[in-house]
C-alpha cells in the first residue's frame, strides 16, 4: 500500500514499527475523537495498529488479527467499530457519512482475520543471522523482550556470522 492520505510522518514511523513481512493493506482515520487527538486505523496483513499522534510523533497499539473479534454497530450520527485481541479492546467511531469507507475497512479487517485464522498466510522465518537481529531490535522497541534477552540472542547470532 502506499501512503496516500496519510501524513508522512506517521507512514514513515510505521514503515520503522511494522515486521518485515508486514504489509500496509488499508487506512482509516478516526474523525469522531472526544480527546482532539489524531487516530487511525491501519490494517496490515498481521494486526490492526492504532496509531495515536502525540506531540512529537506516534505512538502504536497492535491488534494481532489471530482470535480477533471484531463488530461494527450502526448509530444516526456515528458508527462505532469495536475489535478486541488478546484482553486489549478498542472501539472507534466515525461519522455516518464515512460509513462507505468504514464498512469496507471493516471487510477488509475480517478478510485477512480469517486468512489468519485459517492459516493460509504462510510465515518465512528469516534465515539470515542479519535478518534475525533485525527482527529482533523490533521485538526489543515493542517491548516483547528484555535487553538482556536481546544481548544473548543478538551474541549467539553474531557467532553464527564469523
Amino acid at each position: 500500500m502506499t501512503k496516500g492520505k496519510m501524513p508522512e510522518k506517521l507512514y514513515n514511523s510505521l514503515k520503522s514499527y511494522l515486521d518485515q513481512d508486514e504489509k500496509m493493506i488499508d487506512i482509516l482515520r478516526e474523525t469522531f475523537v472526544p480527546h482532539f487527538d489524531f487516530r487511525w486505523l491501519v490494517l496490515t496483513n498481521k494486526s490492526v495498529i492504532i496509531a495515536i499522534r502525540e506531540l512529537f510523533n506516534y505512538k502504536f497499539v497492535d491488534f494481532h488479527l489471530r482470535n480477533i473479534d471484531i463488530n461494527l454497530e450502526y448509530g444516526f450520527l456515528y458508527d462505532q467499530l469495536e475489535f478486541g485481541s488478546m484482553g486489549k479492546n478498542y472501539r472507534a467511531q466515525f461519522y455516518v457519512f464515512q460509513r462507505g469507507k468504514t464498512l469496507d475497512f471493516f471487510k477488509k479487517m475480517k478478510e485477512q482475520a480469517k486468512i489468519i485464522s485459517e492459516g493460509k498466510e504462510k510465515k518465512k522465518p528469516p534465515s539470515d543471522p542479519i535478518e534475525l537481529i533485525k527482527e529482533l531490535t523490533k521485538l526489543l522497541k515493542r517491548g516483547i523482550i528484555t535487553k538482556q534477552e536481546f544481548e544473548k540472542k543478538k551474541e549467539e547470532l553474531l557467532k553464527k556470522i564469523k
